[in-house]
């Protein structure tokens, strides 16, 4: 088992972060080309669909990639943590929030992972310069 550890400082409140990635609507705002259903409550499940510019899906080796997570463990506006379920294999993924100051908060990607390490460390990393860069706009 490896463990990723991603970190970034967005200018916003953790509120506002919060929102951003605990809101499947909201989620969809700046997650591109893509469809998210479910989440939100503890133990739900979540299903991420992605899709290409001209809207066709998404494919890894021949068959649409579709990412599925249960929630597990969730301390409002501090921590979501997801099992995700994917064609790599299960692996954990804890997203964990704090407060900087008021208008600033440092958000941490943490994976535990079996394989596929750096990709997965790849993909947390562009997710922390896409919320980023979204609820810094917005």
């Amino acid at each position: 088992m490896q463990i990723n550890k991603s970190t970034i400082s967005i200018n916003a409140p953790a509120s506002k972060v919060w929102d951003a990635i605990s809101k499947a609507e909201e989620m969809c705002k700046w997650i591109p080309s893509s469809v998210i259903e479910g989440g939100g409550t503890l133990g739900s499940e979540i299903l991420m669909k992605f899709y290409n510019a001209d809207g066709t899906p998404w494919e890894v080796s021949g068959k649409p990639y579709e990412l599925r997570a249960r929630l597990d463990r969730m301390v409002p506006e501090k921590l979501l943590e997801y099992n995700h379920e994917g064609r790599e294999g299960m692996f954990t993924e804890s997203m964990i929030l704090e407060a900087e100051n008021a208008e600033t908060t440092s958000m941490t990607i943490q994976q535990e992972v079996n394989q596929h390490a750096d990709g997965w460390k790849n993909g947390a990393v562009q997710t922390l310069k896409l919320l980023k860069a979204y609820l810094e706009k917005n």
